[in-house]
């Protein structure tokens, strides 16, 4: 793949300002026109919808650079857009002009370009803040039901919808009748041709993820947006929205129909799609509880006894109380000085437990360590749910609590449910954001800090890999927005420039304007 390089060096007396762009591209739209003085200018690129003469469906570079020696007058064509709940936007064109005198260059690192009503932030749109989901739809997994169907029978791929605006190509649905259906949208038609996709002919994949196959709906059925975790390619995996054992996870609809608030593929009703860069998500910190010690380190020896059995109980996340034995070594009397130490064999028992059929502790990851001079035991999810409960063992062996420097089971710290991180951590008496508690996009449709992966900025659907495995999250975003959608900035020519049209500012001399456009 090509790869575009672009620098701009300034030296102003003995300082040097370097501005550097790099990125691939897969498209090159260069054009080098002479231009007269016609009132009406001369056309030279379009940008935005379909590949046509002259223009470029998208652009990530645009450089205007006059390489004669007569000025021109510049004249970019603009959507207009009104500011509100979503932002709207008018089919008529506004224009912004300016002069580029000889050896002179314009330079836009995109093609988004509105002209909007007021004053304020266009990009700031309505802001979707924490978002998590109600216990009535996380027990069911979906995050929203749109719209109802048409009859589809035996394994026809298409059906109509009510209210295709709300539905995107690579959707997965779930089909609600007595045998609930997983499709995959493969097309989005506009029945009515009005651009309003209102109703919608649906084309999918059917019969997919562990559902039924392909079977008989009746009209009227209801179309859900499933939000469980796709990766685990099985609907049924999970109760709540959460990564896989490996930290990933994958949705084509999470945020349901919010961020849909337009009409259909052509935002016929208003502004589609997420800001680039204002997506931020937020890891559950997993459930915990302490000894209530102080001052331990690795080398502290609390007082048990060589070459004995001590047992405690550990009730992970609710699962029901576990009984763990540990005998302690013939000479490491330490907590954690070596592989024979006190910790590492309670670790190791509880790895043991995790493999162990009958246990309650099976699949359910625990760690025990030294924090902050303390005895910690720590759930190994990051579930809202997620909680540690010790206590005392019916068993035969000796009871850990109260013995040498350990506490009795009655007067060990209170357990620390899970829980959002906070915003912002306060140090010295400052707010210092918390920034590596969360996951971002770099507005590019890259995610970044926690894990990575990839958002869509027209869908909302999202891929997250490598980040904290058995995870909840929470995730803001900004939506409903001019400037939101797909690709780099705009999604379609509602959010592009319509049209650069050149003319001389002469009525003798014609100009020649060179353009050079990359997508």
């Amino acid at each position: 793949m090509p790869q575009l390089n672009a620098a701009l060096n300034i030296i102003a007396g003995k300082k040097t300002y370097n501005f550097l762009r790099s990125q691939n591209y897969t498209e090159l739209f260069s054009v080098e026109q002479t231009v007269d003085n016609s009132d009406t200018f001369i056309k030279l690129a379009g940008f935005g919808g379909s590949k046509k003469a002259q223009s470029l469906e998208e652009a990530d570079y645009i450089c205007m650079y006059n390489v004669s020696d007569t000025a021109a007058e510049i004249s970019l064509q603009l959507r207009p857009w009104t500011a509100g709940s979503p932002d709207t936007y008018s089919t008529s064109s506004e224009y912004v002009g300016t002069l580029l005198r000889p050896g002179e260059y314009l330079v836009l690192p995109n093609h988004a370009l509105i002209h909007y009503s007021t004053n304020t932030a266009a990009a700031k749109g309505t802001e979707v803040d924490d978002k998590l989901w109600t216990a009535v739809n996380s027990s069911n997994m979906y995050s929203a039901e749109i719209t109802t169907t048409d009859g589809s029978t035996g394994t026809g791929t298409s059906f109509s919808v009510v209210d295709g605006k709300k539905i995107k190509v690579g959707d997965i649905l779930q089909i609600l009748t007595a045998s609930q259906e997983y499709v995959r949208v493969s097309a989005i038609s506009d029945t009515a041709a009005d651009g309003d996709y209102t109703p919608a002919t649906v084309t999918v994949e059917r019969g997919l993820f562990g559902g039924v196959t392909a079977t008989n709906h009746s009209t009227g059925s209801t179309i859900r947006l499933p939000m469980w975790n796709q990766n685990a390619h099985q609907y049924n995996k999970y109760s709540v929205v959460q990564t896989d054992s490996t930290g990933n996870y994958l949705c084509t609809n999470l945020w349901g129909d919010e961020g849909r608030t337009g009409g259909g593929t052509d935002n016929s009703s208003g502004a589609d799609g997420w800001v680039p860069s204002s997506i931020a998500i937020k890891w559950y910190q997993p459930g915990y509880q302490e000894f209530g010690l102080a001052g331990l380190t690795a080398n502290t020896k609390v007082g048990l006894t060589a070459s004995t059995a001590y047992q405690l109980t550990v009730n992970c996340d609710a699962a029901g109380a576990q009984s763990i034995s540990f005998t302690t070594d013939a000479s490491d009397l330490t907590l954690a000085g070596s592989n024979n130490a006190i910790i590492p064999k309670i670790q190791a028992a509880l790895d043991t437990e995790y493999y162990t059929t009958g246990s309650s502790l099976k699949e359910k990851k625990v760690s025990i360590g030294l924090v902050g001079g303390d005895i910690r035991v720590t759930s190994g999810q990051r579930l809202s749910t997620s909680a540690i409960s010790l206590g005392d063992s019916g068993g035969g062996d000796t009871d850990l609590w109260g013995v040498g420097r350990i506490p009795a089971v009655g007067s060990i710290e209170t357990a620390v449910a899970a829980r959002l991180p906070n915003d912002t951590n306060i140090m010295d008496g400052l707010a210092i954001p918390n920034l590596d508690a969360f996951t971002f996009d770099n507005g590019y449709g890259v995610l970044y800090g926690v894990g990575s992966g990839t958002i869509d900025y027209n869908s909302g659907s999202i891929k997250i890999k490598g980040a904290y495995p058995d995870a909840e999250f929470s995730i803001s975003g900004v939506t409903g927005s001019a400037l939101g959608g797909a690709g780099t900035i705009a999604s379609t020519s509602l959010r592009a420039i319509i049209a650069i049209r050149v003319r001389s500012t002469s009525p003798i001399k014609n100009s020649t304007v060179q353009i050079l456009a990359f997508n």
